[in-house]
C-alpha cells in the first residue's frame, strides 16, 4: 500500500511537471536568442503587458489608440492576420539584433509566440507556405521583403537578406539565457518589458567603426577651426568612449507600468577586473541610512542626495576634469584633481544638493550640504580650491572672450555664531563675437554670489538667488538636527522602496528643468512651461556594488500629464503670444 502511495505521488508530480513544461515551453524563450546578440527586447505575457500599458496610458494622451486595436492593425498590415490566429498572444514577444558582417546596420529579428505554426501560416494572407528549408516569404504592403521561420513555439521574422541568421537562430546553439547573470535572468522573466544591450558585443562588432567616425569628426572640426579647442574635446570624448566600451559588460532596462506610475529599473555592469568595475565597488565604510535626504527641497528642478562613495566620486571627477582639459590646461586640471582628492578624503558619510529655478540671473539657485569628517583637512583643501578657482580657473575664461574676476572674503558675515564666507564672481563679455562668452553671460548674468559656512560637522553652500536667506536657512536646519522630508519630496521618494538606505536618491522635475533651460537660451523664448505650476516629480534611487550600478526610477502619470499639457499648449498657441498660467 505504501509503495502504491509513493508511485501515485510520483506520477502526479511527473504529470504536473510535464504540464508546466508544456505551458511555459521546454526551454527559456531566450534560448532561441543567440548569445552573441547585440541587444534584446522582451515583452513578457504580451496580453497582460499591453493591458498594463493601456491602463497607465488611460487619460494620459488624448485619443490614445488601445493596444488591442493597434495590434490588430499591425498584424493586418504585416501578416494579413488581424485576428492573430495561430499566435499565442499570452506568450512572450521578443526582438533581438545581430551584427551583420560588412554592414554598419544590425540585423533585427522578431520572435512571435505561436500556438499552432501551421494555422498561423494558413491564417496569415501575407505569409506563404514554407519552402524545403522551412522559410516562408512575408510580403505585406509597404513592409519590404520579409521571411518567417519556425523555431519551437515561435515564428522568427526578419528581412530576407538576414535569412541565414534567422535559420541559424532557429536551429539553436548557445542562447542568450546562458549568458545572463542571476539578476538579469530574474528580470528577463519577471519584468513586463525587459531591454538588454550587450556593450561588450557592440564593442567587438562596432567599436572600431565608432572610433573612426569620431576621428573623422575631429578632423573636420580641426579643418574648420585650426586654432579652436573643439577637436581636442572630441579627442577626449573618443578616449573616454573607448574606455567605456572596452570595460563595460551590459546595460539593461526593466519597465513595469502601473496605473499611476511607470517603474523603470536600469542596470549597468562593468567587465570584472577592470578599473570601471573597481569604480562600482561597494564602500563598506558608508552609513546604512542617508540622513541628509531631508535637505532635498520642495520646488526644486533637481534634488540629489548620496552617500559619498569615494572611489566612485574620484573617478567621476577625474572624467569630468578630463573633458575640461582643453579649457583648464594640464597644470590647472591636475591641481584641481589633487585638491578634489583631499576634499573627498576629509568628507564624511553623505551629501545633498538642490537646484531651483530663479526668475533672475543666474536662472538657478543651488543649496548644498556636505558631511565633514576631518574639518581641518577640509578647510585646508577648500582654501587651496578657492585660490585656484578665483585665480587661474577664472583667468582661463579669457579664452572664451570673458573677463572674470573673483573675490573671496573670509568671515564676510556671521549668523548664530557661525562664520559665513563670500565668493563674489563678476563676469564681463569683452569679445562680443564670442558665442561662448554670450552663452555664459546668458546663463549666469554678470555676477555670481556664493556663500559658504562650516556649521558643526557640515559644510553648507548657497549659490545664486538670495544666498543670504538660503545659507541662514541651512545653518538653522543643521543646528536643529535631522530634517524630515518635505511634502513634495516625500510624495516622490515614497514611490521607491528603501530610498533612505540607497547609495543615492533624488528627484527631477522636467518642467522646472525646462524653465531653467529656457532662461539660459541665447534668444528670448516664450514657452508655456515658463508659466506652468507643477508639484509632481520623477524619483530615482540607486546602489553600486560588485561592479554594477542599479537605478530605480519612478515616473508618475501626473508628471507626464503636466508635460503633455505644456506641449499641447505650445502647439496650439500662436508664436510670441503670452501663455496663460496653468494649474495642473
Amino acid at each position: 500500500m505504501e509503495m502504491l502511495k509513493k508511485a501515485k505521488k510520483f506520477f502526479i508530480c511527473l504529470i504536473t511537471s510535464l504540464m508546466l513544461m508544456a505551458s511555459f515551453g521546454f526551454a527559456d524563450s531566450l534560448d532561441t536568442v543567440p548569445a552573441d546578440s547585440l541587444f534584446c527586447v522582451k515583452i513578457n505575457n504580451f496580453d497582460a503587458t499591453m493591458a498594463k500599458i493601456d491602463q497607465f496610458s488611460l487619460g494620459l494622451i488624448p485619443m490614445v489608440v488601445p493596444s488591442q486595436a493597434a495590434r490588430a492593425h499591425l498584424f493586418m498590415r504585416t501578416l494579413g492576420n488581424p485576428t492573430m490566429q495561430g499566435l499565442n498572444t499570452g506568450g512572450d514577444v521578443i526582438i533581438f539584433g545581430m551584427a551583420r558582417e560588412g554592414s554598419p546596420e544590425p540585423a533585427v529579428i522578431a520572435m512571435l509566440p505561436v500556438k499552432d505554426y501551421s494555422q498561423f501560416v494558413s491564417a496569415s494572407q501575407n505569409v506563404s507556405e514554407p519552402n524545403e528549408n522551412g522559410v516562408s516569404s512575408v510580403k505585406g504592403p509597404g513592409m519590404g521583403n520579409l521571411v518567417a521561420v519556425k523555431a519551437g513555439n515561435y515564428a522568427l521574422l526578419g528581412e530576407v537578406e538576414n535569412t541565414s541568421l534567422i535559420l541559424a537562430a532557429a536551429k539553436g546553439s548557445k542562447g542568450l539565457a546562458d549568458s545572463l547573470d542571476a539578476s538579469q535572468k530574474k528580470l528577463s522573466s519577471e519584468a513586463p518589458i525587459w531591454i538588454y544591450g550587450d556593450i561588450d558585443q557592440i564593442n567587438k562588432s562596432y567599436g572600431r567603426m565608432i572610433e573612426m567616425s569620431l576621428g573623422m569628426m575631429q578632423q573636420q572640426m580641426q579643418a574648420m577651426s585650426p586654432a579652436g579647442g573643439s577637436p581636442q574635446e572630441i579627442a577626449q570624448i573618443t578616449k573616454l568612449l573607448k574606455k567605456f566600451l572596452a570595460e563595460s559588460d551590459y546595460v539593461s532596462i526593466a519597465i513595469d507600468p502601473e496605473p499611476d506610475v511607470l517603474n523603470i529599473k536600469k542596470t549597468f555592469s562593468a567587465e570584472a577586473g577592470t578599473e570601471m568595475a573597481n569604480m562600482f565597488a561597494k564602500d563598506s565604510t558608508l552609513p546604512k541610512t542617508n540622513k541628509l535626504i531631508g535637505y532635498m527641497e520642495d520646488g526644486a528642478a533637481m534634488n540629489f542626495s548620496a552617500k559619498l562613495n569615494k572611489s566612485l566620486m574620484l573617478t567621476l571627477i577625474d572624467v569630468k576634469l578630463d573633458t575640461m582639459r582643453t579649457f583648464l590646461g594640464d597644470e590647472v586640471r591636475n591641481q584641481l584633481n589633487g585638491i578634489a582628492k583631499e576634499l573627498i578624503a576629509s568628507t564624511g558619510g553623505t551629501m545633498a544638493v538642490s537646484v531651483k529655478p530663479n526668475s533672475d540671473k543666474p536662472p538657478f539657485a543651488v543649496t548644498k550640504v556636505v558631511q565633514v569628517r576631518d574639518k581641518d583637512g577640509f578647510k585646508q583643501a577648500y582654501s587651496k580650491a578657492i585660490d585656484l578657482i578665483t585665480g587661474d580657473v577664472l583667468a582661463n575664461l579669457s579664452k572664451a572672450g570673458l573677463k572674470a574676476e573673483g573675490e573671496y572674503i573670509k568671515g564676510a558675515s556671521s549668523y548664530k555664531g557661525v562664520d559665513i564666507d563670500l565668493i563674489d564672481i563678476s563676469l564681463e563679455a569683452v569679445d562680443a563675437g564670442s558665442p561662448q562668452a554670450q552663452m555664459i553671460m546668458q546663463k549666469c548674468g554678470d555676477r555670481i554670489e556664493i556663500k559658504t559656512a562650516m556649521a558643526g560637522d557640515y559644510f553648507v553652500v548657497a549659490v545664486g538667488a538670495d544666498t543670504r536667506t538660503a545659507v541662514k536657512g541651512l545653518i538653522d536646519s543643521v543646528k536643529a538636527g535631522e530634517k524630515t522630508l518635505t511634502s513634495e519630496v516625500q510624495t516622490a521618494v515614497t514611490m521607491l522602496d528603501g530610498a533612505d538606505e540607497a547609495d543615492f536618491v533624488g528627484t527631477a522635475n522636467i518642467i522646472r528643468l525646462m524653465q531653467i533651460t529656457v532662461s539660459m537660451a541665447p534668444m528670448p523664448m516664450s514657452l508655456p512651461f515658463d508659466q506652468m505650476q507643477t508639484s509632481s516629480n520623477v524619483a530615482f534611487a540607486g546602489d553600486v556594488g560588485d561592479g554594477k550600478a542599479v537605478i530605480d526610477v519612478a515616473v508618475p502619470k501626473k508628471h507626464l500629464s503636466e508635460l503633455f499639457m505644456g506641449f499641447m499648449m505650445m502647439q496650439m498657441q500662436p508664436k510670441n503670444q503670452p501663455q496663460p498660467q496653468v494649474q495642473p
